[in-house]
């Protein structure tokens, strides 16, 4: 896959489960480190304050599963966060609703 400067993944809020988690899986390209960005909308396109992004690695070869960490969204509903991909590495965000409205 070659390399992008600027990618986006769009998932459209009326997509997305209430009360529950949404998962987003993504491989990068093996950099020293990548930044990931983005922005959590509510289903009424609304940015989503509060939502909890977590950060999972899947190892290809043997199917480990490990927490890299958590993010939360700004006032904008955006989050970001760096990370050192791996190419035997497949990246998966979960969104999780905001706590309190």
């Amino acid at each position: 896959m070659p390399y992008r400067r600027n990618t986006s993944l769009l998932i459209r809020g009326d997509k997305l489960r209430c009360h529950g988690e949404n998962r987003v899986q993504m491989q990068l390209e093996c950099k020293e480190f990548q930044i990931v960005k983005g922005t959590v909308y509510q289903s009424n396109n609304v940015p989503c304050i509060g939502a909890v992004v977590q950060v999972i690695q899947r190892n290809l070869k043997d199917n480990r599963i490990e927490t890299i960490g958590y993010v939360i969204t700004g006032e904008d509903g955006g989050y970001l966060f760096s990370i050192n991909a791996k190419p035997y590495m497949l990246y998966e965000l979960i969104v999780y609703e905001p706590l309190e409205r």
